[in-house]
């Protein structure tokens, strides 16, 4: 519990470099959400001229997920390179790999629940605003519903969690190296 307490005191401290990182997040998580939540919508298959706009939104969010990983990527590296005096200050101060594993597994964590809640939320709002654009474009009255479907909603959930998987692991790669440097700690200015 020490951990995640700590883990929360460093986001809230770190406002100025969680929140950019955050915002990122929780825009591709929304943005992840809508894509495929239009793309695999039921009631948009079964209209006449809507084939496009499925093969649109399906093309699309293959590629939305793919920035999605290379910009996650992108962003975790900047915080690690603002983060990086205040890990080796953590390390010289006596806690060890194992403890700096353990703060940025629950920052990761408190950091993902967040981006899932609302990116997910404002993912659903945005795909119904879609919905709603697309029906007056294509003038289609009330056979076109919308419709929330849990499985894609658990897709992008899933798909989120691996995006953050995938950041602890390079975090765990760059305390490690932290640590085995320790001529590194500080960047010098």
């Amino acid at each position: 519990m020490f951990y995640a307490k700590l883990a929360f005191q460093n986001i809230r401290k770190n406002k100025q470099a969680f929140v950019p990182f955050l915002l990122s997040m929780i825009f591709l998580t929304a943005l992840n959400t809508l894509m495929l939540m239009v793309a695999n919508d039921p009631g948009l298959a079964k209209l006449q001229g809507a084939e496009a706009i499925t093969q649109l939104f399906g093309f699309g969010s293959v590629i939305v997920l793919i920035f999605s990983v290379v910009f996650a990527t992108y962003t975790e590296t900047i915080l690690n390179k603002q983060r990086k005096n205040e890990l080796g200050l953590y390390n010289v101060l006596g806690m060890g790999k194992r403890e700096l594993y353990k703060l940025t597994f629950f920052e990761k964590v408190i950091n993902l629940v967040t981006t899932v809640v609302l990116g997910i939320t404002s993912g659903v709002i945005f795909s119904r605003l879609a919905y709603l654009i697309i029906k007056k474009l294509m003038g289609v009255g009330g056979e076109f519903k919308f419709t929330l479907n849990p499985s894609i909603l658990m897709i992008t959930i899933l798909f989120i969690a691996g995006v953050y998987a995938w950041l602890y692991l390079i975090n765990a790669f760059n305390i490690f190296r932290l640590c085995h440097n320790k001529w590194l700690i500080f960047d010098e200015k």
